[in-house]
Order: C-alpha cells, then structure tokens, then sequence
C-alpha cells in the first residue's frame, strides 16, 4: 500500500482529477492532503465534493492552512476575511453559488 502526498490544489478540482487517475489510486492508499485546498481556480465547491467523497473510500488526512481556514469561517457562519476576499475568497464563494449548494 502507498500513501501519496498532495498539495495546493487551490481549487484545481480538474487538475486534482488528473494527479488522482495518473496516480491510479487505489481506496486502500492512504492520501495526505496539504493545506490550501480552496481558492485560486473557480472548482473550489467542486475539490472540497471530491475530497469529502476520497475520505469515504479512502484512509485520508487533511492539514488545513489559511485559506481552507477563512474558506470554513464563511462557510459556517458568514465571516469573511479581506486578506482572503483579494487573494480567492471571491472566487471561492462564486464557485459556491455556482454549484448550487445555496439552493
């Protein structure tokens, strides 16, 4: 068994995809995710779906930086962090709204 080592995916979820299937990761591989998950590309909703769905065929770790902490204070209750709207936070939240999880 491997365990595979990610990090900065800064919302590339189609980048996330490709890195999963070059990889052929197999659900008894552990992933370690490494900080900065949102943020940068407009797939942000669309990465946080897919890593929620790996931790459930997969032994996974997460280790959160900044931009996954200020992406998880808007999400639980509205706050946002200036540093973060300049620098992805708009463009997280617009990856949000596109989804539909607002619905």
């Amino acid at each position: 068994m491997r365990t595979l080592v990610l990090g900065d995916i800064h919302g590339g979820y189609k980048a996330l995809i490709q890195v999963l299937e070059r990889a052929k990761v197999a659900s008894e591989e552990t992933l370690i995710f490494l900080e900065d998950y949102t943020d940068g590309w407009s797939e942000s909703a669309q990465t946080i779906q897919k890593l929620i769905e790996l931790s459930a065929s997969n032994e996974c770790v997460f280790i959160r930086g900044n931009r996954d902490l200020w992406c998880g204070l808007w999400l639980a209750n509205g706050v946002t962090n200036p540093i973060w709207l300049a620098h992805g936070g708009k463009e997280t939240i617009q990856s949000y709204i596109q989804s539909g999880v607002f619905d």
